[in-house]
């Protein structure tokens, strides 16, 4: 029988059945925010939580952090979203990476922006591009230009939206990942 993991010890007879469990229930979260369930997917994200908790790894909580701030942002609770979205930040510079950084980076953005505080959300997403490029993935780098792309076009800042959804475009083509 295979050994489990470091991060956890298994109490069954499959040694990885608390992976399927541990990113099921963050999964499972996500589905709920983006169908509207936002109360269960709350209940979903606090349970991703408490699963990272007990792993012990700064990344893992602060994954599952920046999806419980972006899911407290889609229920409009704000203060726990801006809360979440700076305990994921904390938690991301403990174990930092630059795909983790792109991620907690780029929630921050969003709630920032929904708060009015536009220098702040544009100074997240130039961290979150520039984590993107660090990365040395052009997949993310791509979102994370259209991402730019979105923030300067939501600004009225139209020769900027249009030079970052050019390169995104670009870099999306070069790397066969247009989704």
């Amino acid at each position: 029988m295979p050994s489990a993991p470091i991060a956890h010890l298994a109490t069954t007879p499959d040694p990885y059945a608390w992976l399927e469990q541990r990113d099921s229930v963050e999964v499972l979260a996500y589905l709920q925010a983006e169908s509207g369930q936002v109360d269960n997917a709350i209940a979903s994200a606090n349970e991703a939580l408490r699963l990272a908790d007990g792993m012990g790894q700064p990344w893992r909580r602060a994954q599952v952090m920046s999806n419980l701030a972006f899911t407290y942002h889609q229920a409009q609770q704000l203060e726990l979203a801006q809360r979440f979205s700076e305990q994921s930040q904390a938690e991301a510079n403990l174990d930092p990476s630059p795909a983790l950084l792109y991620d907690v980076y780029t929630t921050r953005g969003i709630i920032l922006l929904t708060q009015g505080l536009v220098e702040q959300a544009q100074q997240a997403k130039q961290a979150a591009l520039d984590a993107a490029r660090q990365s040395g993935s052009d997949a993310l780098s791509a979102l994370a230009l259209g991402n730019f792309a979105d923030f300067h076009l939501n600004q009225g800042n139209y020769p900027q939206a249009l030079k970052f959804s050019e390169q995104a475009l670009a870099l999306a083509i070069a790397s066969q990942n247009i989704d």
